[in-house]
């Protein structure tokens, strides 16, 4: 059974930006969708909890640059 979560990312203004915050997500096998708003700064991502965590999300998203917080599980 899929999880949905909502990320804030602080600094995501840019294409290349949202870009590169997708790219952290869809890395892993168990996202399903990553969809990013740049002028909100949330990212909402649909998942596979048996596959991946939140947690390892988020710390996707740090490892790239990015300070980011869940917004809502």
């Amino acid at each position: 059974m899929s999880e949905q979560v909502i990320f804030r990312v602080w600094e995501m203004d840019t294409d290349t930006q949202k870009l590169e915050v997708i790219n952290a997500m869809e890395k892993y096998s168990g996202v399903l969708e990553v969809e990013a708003d740049m002028e909100t700064q949330l990212v909402k991502v649909l998942f596979e909890p048996s596959n991946i965590l939140a947690g390892d999300l988020m710390d996707s998203v740090e490892a790239a640059g990015y300070q980011v917080s869940i917004i809502q599980r």
